[in-house]
């Protein structure tokens, strides 16, 4: 059988050099909202070695659900680490692949004021702050870094798609404040090389309606969990200093009553000017900031395995949002969040992971996800 994976090889200018024409093995796993990972080997007479040994190679990998189906990017990046035995003939090389996302978003810094000097950036209420759709603050943002860098990055126009958001950075790397704020939930932010430049692609989840079970082979295996929020009310500071600033005091009640807890933080938003006349909606959006990353948990993980009718590129994609019955349950929806795959000349893995624990759900969630422990506890105890 074919081989379902292509290695393609580009030099530091992004010019083509060729495909990888007898791969060893090929293993990693793409992400949403993280780094994903990319290794593979290679003998050392493969055409393409020289290439892969210089300077700033860089490395795209293409993948096709069968032998009928077109290749598509689903991973791409600078070859960053190379591994091997030191024979100057015979042998092979394993190479280690950077993410473009974690090049873009762990690697490049938002600072208060993109076009100044080191002398202009302000003091340490300065940041550069963006507010509106999800979709045009992420863009915005990037766009600011690449600019200031002079890296290379395609843009495309936004859409405007994702809900309204404000985030605000000053010398932090881009992910930091962009993600979680920008949930995977709403967007999947991908950075992938297509044709000779590397782009920023941003796409929405799709919703899969199939239900997946363990009777039909596709789970593998689950974990449910449940926990109370960490914080149930907030303290938040707008701009200047001591007696300058402005509070406001937020509370979710209905957790309160819900989790019998009264949990308090203080959120320190000095960047927000009192005199912003959007100053009230970004402390609203501050607020709720904390409340989506701090509050009940509630996920349903799950391991799935590829059949013919269930498979990767095919019938699901990165980030769609699939659901899930555990046993006594009703179905439980969550998003793709990695795919993992592994491949040498015996044979190939592809496993998706749907789900994870550092995610916050949404109430119907956590209610789902409690009824199911609820009913196993129950049909345990009957036994």
């Amino acid at each position: 059988m074919t081989a379902p994976f292509q290695l393609t090889v580009f030099d530091s200018s992004y010019s083509r050099r060729g495909i990888v024409n007898r791969p060893l093995s090929i293993s990693g796993a793409v992400r949403v909202g993280a780094p994903g990972e990319l290794t593979f080997s290679a003998p050392m007479d493969d055409r393409r070695m020289p290439a892969l040994l210089a300077d700033g190679a860089r490395v795209r990998l293409d993948y096709r659900y069968d032998e009928d189906s077109d290749f598509e990017p689903i991973y791409s990046g600078v070859v960053e680490e190379i591994t091997g035995a030191a024979q100057l003939k015979g042998g092979s090389r394993r190479f280690s692949v950077y993410d473009d996302w974690a090049a873009v978003f762990n690697d490049w810094l938002g600072i208060p004021n993109p076009t100044g000097t080191q002398d202009q950036q302000g003091d340490d209420a300065a940041y550069l702050t963006y507010t509106g759709p999800a979709e045009t603050v992420l863009k915005q943002h990037v766009a600011a870094a690449r600019t200031r860098l002079g890296d290379s990055l395609t843009i495309p126009a936004t859409a405007g798609r994702g809900p309204s958001v404000s985030v605000a950075v000053r010398m932090h790397p881009l992910a930091d404040r962009l993600f979680p704020t920008i949930s995977s939930n709403d967007l999947i932010v991908r950075v992938l090389q297509l044709d000779n430049v590397r782009t920023l692609v941003v796409d929405e989840p799709t919703i899969r309606t199939r239900e997946l079970t363990q009777e039909s082979g596709i789970v593998t295996a689950a974990e449910l969990l449940i926990a109370p929020p960490k914080i149930t009310r907030a303290i938040l500071g707008a701009g200047g200093e001591g007696e300058a600033r402005l509070f406001r005091f937020k509370v979710r009640s209905d957790w309160e009553t819900q989790f019998k807890i009264r949990r308090e933080r203080f959120i320190d938003a000095r960047d927000v000017a009192i005199a912003d006349a959007n100053r009230e909606t970004i402390l609203e959006q501050r607020w709720q900031d904390a409340l989506a990353e701090n509050g009940p948990r509630a996920s349903v993980s799950a391991v799935l395995a590829e059949t013919k009718r269930w498979r990767f590129g095919k019938t699901y994609r990165l980030g769609d949002q699939v659901a899930i019955r555990p046993a006594n349950s009703d179905a439980l929806a969550d998003y793709v969040r990695e795919v993992r795959f592994d491949w040498t000349t015996s044979g190939r893995s592809i496993v998706p992971i749907v789900g994870e624990w550092s995610e916050s759900a949404t109430d119907k969630l956590w209610r789902a996800v409690s009824r199911s422990m609820r009913a196993q506890r129950i049909e345990q105890g009957s036994r």
